[in-house]
């Protein structure tokens, strides 16, 4: 499976080095220079975020940011080179994600496996990480293959204020369904990428409608099926919510998404791969194709909030 990999770079020694480490694995490079612009990191990736030229950027800021790139870019791992800031910025969004971490990298095995120094570089482990993205801390240049790396980059600068205060993030729009914000919502019905057909799709915002519920999505389907705007977007922003009941439908459970749910006293999903990380958030879980299955299941569902009854916990159901 070819990847989406993000590079991290400060001062540069690595950038190019870790580009072509991964180059035969990566679908998709985005190197994210900390630093000034530079030559040397044109052709390296297919996109470069470039921070733009601020002194002492708060370090929360830099966290925000870089998480709002590994969201957008649907990213399997990181890589990160080295260096007092980076190390401090990736370990930091790391914690916040609940991925690993693996220091003094010296290989990436591709698929979120890597090899490191152990005991001061007396061992080498290689470890592998099944809650995406991983990060793979690189304080040394990497095996690379002889092959000329070239890719035609497109590059987005950011600027940062060096104040002590936070990315100002796109604020929630008012929903169809006359609620003002998702916070308001006892229950919120949450859509993802695993939901491919727009009649599905439909049924379910008549369903929202009808019980007065939050409706929201991941990213990727509100960039991919375009039925809901990024204003919908769950989790992004920062914010988080604690409806009573938040049900899943087609949604992976990436942690950058469900920081925004966690708060919720009942979860329900519904996924077809009943390994998706969705199901170690969910009390109950259903493995099943859901433009087959959400139909039947709508119409035997209640037809206000109220009657939506606490089910009992930690279930998941095969059909």
């Amino acid at each position: 499976m070819m990847e989406k990999i993000i590079i991290v770079s400060e001062r540069y020694k690595l950038a190019g080095a870790l580009c072509a480490h991964v180059d035969r694995f990566a679908e998709r490079i985005v190197l994210v220079a900390f630093g000034s612009n530079d030559d040397c990191l044109h052709g390296l990736s297919d996109e470069l975020y470039l921070l733009a030229s601020t002194s002492n950027p708060p370090i929360e800021a830099l966290v925000d940011w870089l998480e709002q790139i590994v969201y957008e870019q649907d990213a399997t791992c990181v890589l990160v080179e080295s260096s007092h800031l980076t190390e401090l910025v990736s370990g930091r969004l790391a914690a916040r994600l609940g991925t690993g971490m693996l220091t003094n990298t010296i290989e990436y095995l591709g698929n979120g496996a890597g090899r490191g120094l152990y005991y001061g570089g007396l061992a080498i482990k290689e470890e592998k990480f099944f809650r995406k993205p991983p990060f793979f801390l690189f304080r040394t240049e990497p095996e690379i293959q002889e092959n000329e790396l070239f890719r035609k980059t497109r590059t987005i600068t950011q600027e940062i204020s060096n104040r002590k205060d936070r990315l100002v993030r796109q604020s929630r729009k008012r929903s169809r369904f006359g609620i003002s914000s998702l916070d308001n919502a006892s229950v919120i019905i949450d859509v993802g990428r695993g939901l491919t057909k727009e009649s599905t799709f439909e049924a379910i915002q008549l369903y929202a409608s009808q019980i007065n519920a939050g409706l929201s999505c991941t990213l990727p389907f509100a960039d991919e099926r375009k039925w809901l705007t990024k204003g919908s977007v769950l989790g992004i922003s920062g914010e988080s919510v604690a409806p009573e009941i938040y049900l899943a439908l087609g949604v992976s459970g990436q942690p950058q998404h469900m920081r925004g749910a966690i708060r919720s006293k009942m979860i329900f999903a519904i996924n077809k791969d009943e390994t998706a990380p969705i199901f170690e958030y969910a009390d109950v879980g259903i493995v099943a194709e859901i433009d087959t299955v959400l139909p039947e299941l709508l119409k035997g569902m209640p037809s206000s909030e109220l009657g939506l009854a606490e089910p009992q916990r930690k279930s998941v159901l095969q059909l």
